[in-house]
């Protein structure tokens, strides 16, 4: 039980590491202009939301499709994480991690104006991604050995 628990929270903790450096990714290559990078430097709560509010109805496609590309990355690689420290019941603990990134990803999205387009690939992204890192994290079983190995030579 304290395995998978911490099985959970580190498969969390990773997968929001991930998808914070590939969502700043997408910053670097698709930066805002530069009236909504000061606003965002501001350190009044309600300024930075302004600008946000404004711009993302604006932004490039190219830096929306940064948002569901950061959130399969980063529930692949929390999904593969958490099946590697669980041991048993990989893909159970796999899916608790998308479903626990997923809910972050509502509040996100239920907090900010995107587009419907783009909030269907977010909410896509998270399960089918953290099931396949589980997938490749989860070793296969062992096959009958070849009869020359059975044999003893």
């Amino acid at each position: 039980m304290l395995r998978s628990f911490g099985a959970i929270l580190a498969g969390c903790f990773a997968a929001g590491m991930i998808i914070g450096m590939v969502q700043q990714l997408g910053h670097n290559f698709f930066p805002p202009p530069k009236a909504v990078q000061e606003a965002l430097a501001s350190q009044d709560d309600a300024v930075r939301m302004k600008a946000i509010k404004e711009y993302l109805p604006n932004a490039p496609v190219e830096a929306l499709l940064f948002v569901p590309l950061a959130y399969a990355v980063g529930s692949f690689g929390g999904g593969a994480l958490v099946a590697w420290i669980a041991r048993r019941r990989q893909l159970l603990h796999a899916l608790i991690v998308g479903g626990l990134m997923m809910g972050g990803g509502v509040m996100m999205l239920l907090s900010l104006p995107h587009p419907p387009w783009l909030a269907a690939l977010c909410l896509a992204a998270f399960l089918p991604a953290a099931w396949a890192g589980a997938k490749l994290a989860t070793p296969k079983p062992e096959t009958a050995a070849p009869a020359e190995e059975a044999s003893g030579e």
